[in-house]
C-alpha cells in the first residue's frame, strides 16, 4: 500500500491495531483551560505514539459507531 501525504496537514503516520483503537479503556478525556475557556479533548497512547485532539476524537467516534453495530 502506498500513502500520499499532504505535509502541510500531516505531521506523521503510524499503524495502530484496530483492536487497540476499539477498546474504550485506551481513551482518556482531558480538559485544558485556554484563557477563560475550558476545552475538552480525547487522548490515546499507543507505544510511544500520542494521538490527541481531533484525530483521537475521530477515532473515538469510529469506536462508538462500530460498538453500536457490532454486538
Amino acid at each position: 500500500m502506498s500513502l500520499s501525504l499532504c505535509e502541510e496537514e500531516v505531521k506523521s503516520v503510524h499503524w495502530v491495531p484496530l483492536r487497540y483503537l476499539l477498546n474504550p479503556q485506551n481513551y482518556r478525556f482531558k480538559k485544558k483551560a485556554l484563557d477563560t475557556i475550558s476545552r475538552g479533548y480525547f487522548e490515546i497512547d499507543y507505544e510511544d505514539i500520542r494521538i490527541w485532539g481531533v484525530t483521537a476524537g475521530i477515532l473515538y467516534g469510529l469506536y462508538q459507531t462500530l460498538a453500536r453495530h457490532i454486538r
